[in-house]
């Protein structure tokens, strides 16, 4: 459980940095949101963290050319439980490129095998912001 740092506007309780980081690292799957041709792109992708270096495996394609091309991208990661109604979401920004072959060495050594064949590109999220959000018992509806 982390520590609040206070609530924002919704009342939903601000995660902070630290814990953000280690939601991140350990839930596998998030969503990579970017825009392509001028429409809103959202893709799930298997991420790794290590310490500050957030990516994901690609083969040629959507994610990659994005990647390439140093545009903005997003990285959505979260849990729920529908019982309980609580749940929390990290949502990170920034920009996205290849990885150099030191960062894609280390984020390798971390990472599980792909589940896409073919997705041996490593892409990293340069973050702007890492920010998350928990919905608690404390603060639910209902």
């Amino acid at each position: 459980m982390s520590t609040p740092l206070g609530s924002d506007r919704r009342g939903l309780e601000i995660i902070d940095f630290d814990t953000c980081l280690s939601r991140l690292a350990a839930q596998p799957v998030g969503r990579v949101a970017m825009v392509e041709r001028g429409d809103l792109v959202v893709l799930p992708v298997n991420h790794v963290v290590v310490g500050l270096t957030i990516g994901f495996r690609t083969a040629p394609g959507t994610k990659l050319a994005q990647a390439v091309d140093g545009k903005a991208v997003g990285l959505e990661v979260d849990a729920f439980d529908t019982e309980s109604r609580t749940g929390w979401s990290v949502l990170v920004q920034g920009t996205a490129r290849v990885a150099t072959e030191a960062e894609a060495q280390r984020l390798e050594g971390a990472a599980d095998p792909p589940w896409v064949a073919g997705a041996d590109t490593w892409v990293v999220i340069d973050s702007r912001e890492i920010a998350g959000r928990e919905l608690s018992s404390r603060n639910a509806a209902g």
